[in-house]
């Protein structure tokens, strides 16, 4: 995969067009899907898809590239736990990932849409949600 993920920089200054985002405690992934196939790749390259099986069957419907953070959001708080992360992205039995899909259910928050159905997108388009870039 040669698209690497955006990491958390501090800027010097605000700018007009800044744009917040919720401090996550998760784990920064890149979501590629190409021909139907999805892959979820960290920053270092590593193919992490076989981890988090209930985002890799998530299919668009065209290719696609995100830029965001997967993450286990404890249900009776709705705050994000970043030790059930590293529990899913540690896991590497196929028994043991099965049944932590089950337990410790993971979501990817999307930042920003890379590439769309084979064109990149700009910086405008970047915060846009994947169903409103066809329009």
């Amino acid at each position: 995969m040669s698209i690497e993920p955006m990491l958390l920089a501090t800027a010097p200054a605000p700018f007009s067009d800044s744009r917040f985002e919720p401090k996550i405690d998760g784990h920064r992934l890149i979501f590629s899907q190409q021909n139907g196939v999805v892959r979820l790749y960290t920053p270092h390259n590593n193919d992490c898809s076989r981890q988090y099986p209930e985002i890799a069957n998530a299919i668009f419907p065209h290719d696609i590239v995100l830029n965001g953070e997967i993450a286990c959001v404890d249900p009776a708080t709705g705050n994000s736990d970043f030790k059930a992360v590293m529990t899913r992205i540690q896991a590497k039995k196929t028994d043991k990932i099965t049944a932590l899909a089950g337990t410790l259910p993971s979501t990817f928050v999307n930042f920003d849409v890379l590439q769309y159905n084979g064109y990149f997108t700009d910086r405008r388009q970047r915060k846009r949600t994947p169903d409103s870039l066809s329009r």
